[in-house]
């Protein structure tokens, strides 16, 4: 009999002998502002930045007017931006306007999701059902090892 309470993940961040992978950015399907990534096995939905969305040909966040199912309307439910998202990110650049690369920090007030930047490129990271951001060691934690949360 079959179990119709169980859904299958649908993206899997494993090779076929169940090795992690790590990929480039993926379409998220129906979807124009947000994004997939695979890094070490654990997959990372991302955001684009407020005026763009991802390009799954490019595999890129673009102008909308690149992405023609973005801009006629087929993909409509995620046009606003999400809530949590706070209005003023942090920058990647230095006082010099020159691109950072850092270490992981926390998203102000949101224990789940975490930012590191690369090249002068903003990412951002959920850690995994069950998890918190735990500043100190830099990785996602149990919640009783995250008091601050």
């Amino acid at each position: 009999m079959m179990n119709l309470f169980l859904k299958p993940p649908e993206v899997s961040c494993t090779d076929d002998q169940g090795r992690p992978v790590n990929t480039e950015p993926f379409e998220k399907k129906k979807q124009c502002k947000t994004f997939y990534q695979c890094s070490n096995g654990q997959l990372f939905t991302k955001h684009c930045a407020s005026e763009s969305v991802f390009n799954p040909i490019r595999g890129v966040c673009d102008q909308p007017e690149n992405v023609p199912a973005c801009t006629t309307g087929a993909y409509v439910e995620d046009n606003a931006e999400p809530t949590s998202i706070p209005q003023s990110k942090p920058t990647c650049v230095s006082d010099d306007g020159l691109p950072l690369t850092t270490q992981f920090f926390p998203k102000e007030g949101d224990c789940l999701h975490y930012y590191q930047c690369v090249a002068g490129v903003l990412m951002e990271y959920t850690c995994p059902t069950g998890l918190l951001f735990n500043e100190v060691i830099q990785i996602c934690d149990w919640p009783e090892n995250v008091p601050d949360c």
